[in-house]
């Protein structure tokens, strides 16, 4: 492979990177500015480089400032916390009236607020112990080999990218275009489709994909894309209610331009080039959609195949759909049919995500013993992802969860909504779930042996990525459901800062053991509850050219105020109207500090992660804490929320995040596909460690918590693992 671009490595390559722990020299050495670089990235950020130390250059360091943090603004509290708990109640709502007086009666936003009220505050010097972080230095063929990887695993899954995922895939697409062999994902090979414009790869997608395109580029254009029962670019019908919902209005436009329209009219051709018509049966689900686009991109069919295709969408007739097929089947009591037809129609996958609809009309045992058969062994991700659901069930109230656009959508189940529905199961039925469930999970997992694994004690805590699509990307980050121990006698300091935007405000959740109860602590609340439990920062607002905002939690104290709350859950909200995380420049994180408190409010030695939120919405979960635990529960869910102030209704759906790892982690995976656990890494096939710095011999793999790509073929069995053994009898 050549490299085509000989002045730098690319900007992307480099930060992904960076989060997995290299850093990349492509200047060679320097002596006198290895020694500054090597001495600021261990005395500043706790960088322990662990080889190629004479590659250290001064770029690292300002690439590590970027992406931990350095130069942030100060909070509103410069004292915080000591002189937050030292104001009285008053002089903490006098001091934020104040600010915001200032704030929006003069628009001056040209520099962070501060409080007026405080004392003068004198730091200590920095003298908290923190953890060294081991990096390694490569050079810029171990850089490309590396993405390369990386990018072939990345493209093997079948999973929504996050977006530094996304972004270096992308990067090496642009450099490499001819090594795009392979794109398993759809959402990623549309993601290919709007950023890079080759229609080539269409074929990594179907005919009726075509319709997601169309929403992708719509939404990457500001406007939302329409749902199943809505159309394109259609006036009400005649006689049809102007004033009906808008679901029932089919109103949704599209805002593509002439060169998205050549696109989708390309991309659609192609399909029929080769003179064969593609299978339509599924576009007849989303006709009306069709219907929409086609006379929104003024399609001309270029042979008798796509003119039949375009009639048959745009003039309507019989519904052909093999969906259409299985609802009649249903209706008419042949539940057993109906699952047949469904798996042959549409793979057994699409028996698995109609489960619950299928097994609530079973009238007798022998039909849900024919119904789960009807399913095969979906692939690993969806069984992980039911057991799950079917472990978390709750009939009384339900909450839907499905990821579009980068963004967790959820519909909690209404009280009417929840009186008309008929998929509810009982317990012996969701007992013959999860036993089947279970024993195709041991199956599966039986059938991919890998060879010795040495597993670290500690990867029990490192949940498996099911769906990180919706996640944030940045230093520390780990699979959502994951868990940190938090020491005795530390706090957590949660914070977040931002620019380009006047306000962005930190809250979190109190909730009970069964998540039911919720307390709130935000700018709205905290006046009056700071305390040696959990201090605040306050309510920065004068921040477009940067703001920042900090809750410090001492978990023993808090727990003697608040003995009920099992879990925290931090939460960050875009308060300024008409913004989005995707439209400011907003990073969240954590640090572990000690009681001593020295230092600057911010000290990227004590970072545990910091990550960019860069979502299209206006709310995201970031993390929560397990009190009686003492443990740092991953979220990082970006929500489908065009909320401003903070909220508890998308709090309760966390539930479910919060106790993942005693279900399934990397431990309790890999030893699942092994054909042998051994203590010695040396004599593994695959180690599973976060600390192991020793040699890896060639067919040998290691897998940290952070490497997510190289879990996931594991996940989707796309690929041979290295150094796999045989397979089992």
């Amino acid at each position: 492979m050549t490299r085509c671009n000989q002045t730098g490595v690319d900007a992307a390559f480099k930060e992904f990177l960076f989060t997995r722990g290299y850093l990349v020299n492509d200047a060679g050495e320097n002596r006198a500015d290895c020694v500054r670089a090597l001495f600021a990235l261990g005395r500043v950020f706790g960088i322990r480089v662990v080889s190629n130390p004479q590659l250290a250059t001064f770029e690292m360091v300002d690439l590590a400032s970027r992406l931990i943090g350095k130069e942030v603004p100060a909070p509103f509290y410069r004292g915080f916390p000591r002189s937050v708990l030292a104001l009285t109640e008053d002089q903490r709502i006098a001091d934020q009236l104040i600010h915001y007086a200032v704030t929006y009666g003069l628009g001056d936003f040209s520099r962070p607020g501060h409080s007026v009220l405080e004392q003068e505050f004198e730091r200590l010097a920095f003298t908290e112990a923190s953890e060294r972080r081991p990096f390694s230095i490569i050079g810029p063929e171990e850089e490309l080999a590396l993405v390369r990887t990386a990018v072939q695993d990345l493209l093997a899954s079948t999973r929504p990218l996050k977006a530094d995922q996304e972004s270096v895939v992308l990067a090496y697409a642009r450099r490499f275009p001819a090594d795009i062999t392979l794109c398993r994902s759809k959402d990623t090979a549309i993601c290919l489709l709007c950023e890079l414009r080759e229609p080539a790869y269409t074929r990594f997608i179907r005919l009726p994909d075509v319709i997601r395109l169309a929403d992708e580029i719509n939404v990457r254009r500001g406007l939302p894309g329409p749902t199943d029962r809505q159309a394109y670019g259609k006036k009400p019908a005649k006689g049809q209610d102007a004033g009906a919902a808008p679901q029932e209005r089919s109103v949704r436009k599209l805002n593509l331009a002439n060169q998205d329209r050549k696109l989708i009219a390309k991309v659609i051709d192609s399909f029929f080039e080769t003179g064969e018509a593609p299978d339509v049966r599924e576009c007849y689900e989303k006709r009306r959609l069709w219907s929409g686009l086609l006379h929104h991109i003024h399609y001309v069919p270029r042979n008798p195949h796509a003119a039949a295709f375009a009639q048959a969408m745009r003039r309507g007739g019989a519904n052909r759909s093999a969906e259409a097929a299985f609802e009649a089947a249903v209706r008419r009591g042949e539940i057993r049919k109906a699952a047949e037809l469904l798996a042959r129609e549409k793979g057994s996958g699409a028996v698995a995500r109609r489960l619950n609809y299928l097994l609530s009309r079973c009238e007798k045992g022998e039909d849900v013993s024919a119904v789960l058969s009807s399913m095969g062994s979906p692939n690993l991700i969806l069984l992980l992802q039911m057991l799950l659901q079917y472990r978390n069930y709750r009939p009384d109230g339900r909450t839907f969860r499905f990821v579009q656009h980068h963004r967790l959508k959820t519909h909690e189940e209404t009280e009417e909504e929840r009186a008309r529905r008929r998929s509810v199961l009982g317990g012996d039925v969701r007992a013959a779930v999860e036993a089947h469930l279970g024993m195709l999970l041991r199956l599966s997992l039986a059938a991919r042996r890998i060879g010795k694994v040495y597993v670290e004690e500690g990867m029990e805590k490192i949940a498996v990525p099911l769906q990180e699509g919706t996640g944030a990307s940045g230093f520390g980050v780990l699979p959502r459901g994951s868990r940190l121990a938090i020491g005795a006698g530390n706090k957590v300091r949660c914070f977040t800062y931002w620019e380009k935007v006047d306000d962005i405000d930190l809250a979190c959740f109190g909730l009970e053991e069964t998540g039911n109860r919720q307390i709130e602590f935000s700018w709205r609340t905290m006046a009056e509850s700071q305390s040696e439990g959990i201090v605040y920062s306050g309510d920065q607002t004068s921040g477009y050219s940067g703001g920042s905002e900090y809750f410090d939690l001492q978990l023993d104290a808090f727990r003697e105020l608040y003995p009920d709350v099992r879990y925290v859950v931090f939460t960050d909200n875009v308060f300024t109207a008409g913004c989005h995380f995707d439209d400011v420049l907003c990073t969240a994180g954590f640090m572990i500090r000690s009681e001593e408190d020295s230092g600057a409010v911010f000290e990227p030695k004590t970072v545990k992660t910091a990550f960019r939120l860069n979502v299209h919405s206006t709310f995201a979960c970031l993390f929560a804490l397990d009190l009686q635990e003492r443990e740092i529960v991953w979220l990082n869910l970006g929500l489908d929320s065009e909320e401003h102030v903070a909220g508890a209704r998308g709090i309760a759906m966390v539930r479910d995040y919060l106790d993942v790892v005693s279900f399934m982690n990397l431990a309790s995976f890999f030893r699942g596909m092994a054909d042998g656990v051994t203590d010695t890494p040396e004599e593994a096939d695959v180690i599973v460690a976060d600390h192991y710095e020793g040699p890896i011999r060639e067919g040998q793999v290691l897998i940290r918590s952070r490497d997510t790509e190289k879990v996931l073929p594991y996940l989707t069995g796309s690929n041979a693992a290295p150094g796999a053994g045989k397979p089992a009898d």
